[in-house]
């Protein structure tokens, strides 16, 4: 509540790679009596995914929609679950999403306009990650979700991100935080998060969700993602594709992975955005491209990737030992990945048919495959 005794909307808009999923984690049906609560959108604690289909649309059909008899339209469900969070007595309502940090002017405007009617005061909270370690953990949350197979990595956007909001709401209501230990409460952003929000962190129970990969493992799914991704999307690729996924994870350790810097430019174009955050929001993460600006060679990604150290090419070896996947000791990694991933799909397929001839043998009449040639023949295949 404010010093005037008004209630607040306390706005989390990320930005991403900020610790926002733990954040909706750990609050996720968070209530302190009529002090606090977080809100509950489409049952996700990931608000801003669900508030975009309303928002980031003509809002007025949707809003129609919600009249007694109306034929609902997307987002009608989440607008409503929208407008009765914010008529909650709650003094403060909690809202949290890093996809409003990609609305654009009409998406925030509109919803500026849902939020006055309920006379909430609005304040906002965006964490900011530096442009040094932010692409190599887009990067990594991308292979990871098995989505990406080119070698890129997305440049920060801190401009086209904040300036919808800077424009239509007062500085006065932002709270602008440099996503570092060092200037985190505590050095956490959970604890962070709920001093900014005036909760006691003892009341709730801090969900940590990602973790980082090792650097080996990253390159190596990197190269499997470039595989599956050329390769037909049959059953058996499939099934090989998440096998592999898995047993990568499992085998593959070491040193976290980190954006490789090498493959970074320090451009004038990076110089301009970084005075512009500094103009705006009075983070200056300057002295971080300071620091790394003579390890930024600009060179391609895709020919980084396909390094990897004689720790994690050890730990490839055994892997294809233990699938008895036949390679030469100084076959590029890429090649290594390829038999890897063929001899997946072969024994995919095997596995598939041996569970069919099961499937249709009489109970009454077991069959042992191996008596009859079976694993043979599927070999031979």
């Amino acid at each position: 509540m404010t010093a005037s005794g008004a209630r607040r909307l306390l706005l989390h808009i990320g930005m991403h790679k900020t610790g926002s999923s733990s954040i909706q984690e750990s609050f996720k049906g968070f209530v302190d009596a009529d002090r606090t609560r977080y809100a509950t959108i489409a049952l996700a604690p990931n608000h801003g995914y669900h508030l975009r289909i309303p928002f980031e649309q003509d809002i007025a059909p949707v809003m129609a929609s919600l009249a007694p008899g109306a034929q609902p339209v997307p987002g009608t469900g989440e607008l409503r679950a929208f407008l009765e969070e914010l008529e909650h007595p709650a003094q403060d309502l909690i809202v949290s999403g890093e996809a409003f940090s990609t609305f654009d002017h009409k998406a925030v405007g509109q919803f500026l306009d849902t939020v006055a009617p309920s006379g909430r005061h609005i304040e906002v909270l965006c964490y900011l990650r530096d442009p040094i370690t932010l692409p190599g953990s887009f990067f990594q949350q991308h292979v990871k979700e098995m989505l990406l197979s080119e070698p890129v990595m997305p440049a920060p956007e801190y401009q086209a991100a904040l300036t919808p909001w800077l424009d239509l709401l007062p500085r006065d209501q932002f709270t602008f935080r440099k996503f570092t230990p060092s200037t985190l409460k505590d050095g956490n952003v959970f604890t962070d998060f709920c001093d900014w929000a005036g909760v006691d962190p003892v009341k709730i129970s801090e969900k940590r969700t990602n973790t980082a990969l090792p650097d080996g493992c990253v390159r190596l799914l990197w190269q499997l993602n470039r595989l599956h991704n050329a390769s037909p999307k049959t059953a058996d690729h499939i099934a090989a594709y998440t096998d592999l996924n898995l047993r990568l994870r499992d085998t593959i350790s070491g040193p976290a992975f980190t954006t490789p810097i090498a493959c970074l430019s320090d451009t004038s174009e990076m110089r301009a955005t970084l005075g512009w955050v500094v103009q705006h929001t009075g983070i200056d993460f300057r002295p971080e491209v300071e620091a790394a600006a003579q390890e930024m060679k600009g060179r391609p990604l895709g020919e980084e990737l396909n390094r990897i150290d004689s720790t994690t090419r050890a730990q490839l070896g055994a892997l294809l030992n233990e699938m008895k996947v036949f390679r030469h000791r100084r076959a590029p990694v890429d090649v290594l990945m390829a038999r890897l991933y063929r001899s997946a799909v072969k024994r995919a397929r095997w596995q598939r048919r041996r569970n069919a001839i099961w499937r249709t043998t009489p109970r009454t009449a077991p069959v042992d495959p191996d008596e009859h040639g079976f694993r043979q023949d599927m070999l031979r295949r």
